[in-house]
Parts: C-alpha cells; sequence; structure tokens
C-alpha cells in the first residue's frame, strides 16, 4: 500500500548535484530526505546528464554529442523513444537500485525531467521552426514522463512517485520576445503534465513565468522565494 504522494511539511531537492559517483549521491539523498528523496542529476559527472541532453535523445532526429551539445537533423514526426541510458541517466537508475534495497524503502519519491518547453527552446536554438519544435518538444516530454512513471512502479513499487518538470525556459515568457503565444505554451505544458497517472509538478527556474506554469495545471510548484511572488500570488 502506498503512502499518499504528498503531505504537508515534506522536505525534498530540485535541480543537479555536484557529485561524480552516482552511488554517492543516490545514498546522499536517501539519507537527507528519508521521506522523500529526490532521484540525483549529476552533469559534473558527464555533460550526458545535463538537463536538455539527457531527455533530446529521445527524438530520432536529434543526435546528441559528447560534451552534451545537441543537433537536428531533418524534420522530425517519427515518435519519441525514451529508452534509459546507463551513461546519461546514471544518476536516476543508481538511485532506483539504492531505494529498492534500502533497509526502509521510501514512502514516496521525486523524479524531475525535462519540461516541453525548455525542450523546444533547445529545438529552436538548433534551427527548428518553433511551432514544430515545441510540438517535439512536448512529445518528448510525454514519452519521458510514461516511461518514466513506468519505471518507477516496476523498481519502486511501494513507493508513490511526484513527477516535476523542470522548466528554466520559462524566462523567456517574462520578456516581449516570446517564441510561441502565452495560451500556446501552456497548451504544450498541460499536455505534458497530463500524460502521467502520479502527480506532477514544474520548477519554475528563476525568473520565469509563473503564471503560465500555474495555468497549465500543476499540482506542486517548485519557486525560488523572493518579493515577486507578490506580483504573482
Amino acid at each position: 500500500l502506498q503512502a499518499p504522494p504528498l503531505a504537508p511539511a515534506l522536505a525534498t531537492a530540485i535541480g543537479s548535484l555536484p557529485h561524480t559517483h552516482p552511488g554517492d549521491a543516490a545514498q546522499l539523498v536517501l539519507r537527507v530526505h528519508p521521506r522523500f528523496p529526490a532521484a540525483p542529476q549529476l552533469p559534473a559527472r558527464t555533460p550526458l546528464e545535463g538537463m536538455v541532453a539527457q531527455w533530446a535523445r529521445a527524438l530520432p532526429e536529434v543526435s546528441v554529442h559528447p560534451d552534451g551539445s545537441i543537433s537536428v537533423h531533418g524534420t522530425g514526426n517519427a515518435p519519441p523513444v525514451a529508452v534509459f541510458d546507463d551513461e546519461a541517466h546514471a544518476g536516476l537508475l543508481a538511485f532506483l537500485d539504492a531505494a529498492a534495497s534500502a533497509e526502509a524503502v521510501p514512502p514516496r519519491v521525486k523524479v524531475q525531467i525535462a519540461g516541453p518547453l525548455t525542450l523546444g527552446m533547445a529545438l529552436k536554438h538548433c534551427g527548428v521552426p518553433a511551432r514544430q519544435a515545441f510540438r517535439r518538444g512536448g512529445e518528448a516530454a510525454r514519452a519521458w514522463a510514461i516511461a518514466v512513471e513506468e519505471l518507477v512502479q516496476a523498481r519502486l513499487p511501494h513507493s508513490a512517485l511526484v513527477l516535476f518538470f523542470d522548466e528554466p525556459a520559462l524566462v523567456a515568457w517574462r520578456s516581449y520576445d516570446t517564441p510561441i503565444e502565452h495560451e500556446a505554451a501552456v497548451d504544450v505544458l498541460s499536455g505534458a503534465l497530463a500524460a502521467p497517472a502520479c502527480p506532477t509538478g514544474v520548477h519554475v527556474c528563476g525568473p520565469g513565468d509563473v503564471r503560465l506554469a500555474l495555468e497549465a495545471g500543476p499540482q506542486v510548484l517548485g519557486v525560488e522565494v523572493a518579493p515577486t511572488l507578490v506580483d504573482d500570488a
């Protein structure tokens, strides 16, 4: 029987860790956040665990290079292939192994993936037209959301999952030069949030557009505590 995914006053984490050994990172999060540990991302270990490199790889038209950069070849319409890689997802896989073998299996876990707007922005920077870029970013994020949920259910059947979409690209919607219209961005993000059955959240990095994130309908919102939150309340 799973514990409720969320409960008052839970502490967890978001963002990457500086570790270069996946096992050490996994043990740290299990020790400091035993009730709600967060699967670590380890870009210092390899650029392939960088936010875009780790998740854009699901798109067949995307090539991920050893330095973590990506390039896009042709116009992609083939379905994303969300396959976990021992190198690119070492932090996540080590965490699931450690949690499954822990003396006390955590009642709930948090995993984060790149959000559809952030993936879409990365594709746009590679020259993909905006409409196509955000459509494909949304497809990739939805595919990974479902794959992560299935992986956690298989490895940790007694732990509840909360899945976060990391969206540093929301900063762009605070400006007047938005890559796609506000409503279109809400649709892209809400589509990804609706893909898994587990509770979902959005991490608004820095001065991102909190209102856009809220309109997309997450169950949890990760924000930095700052005076600007008063404007969005």
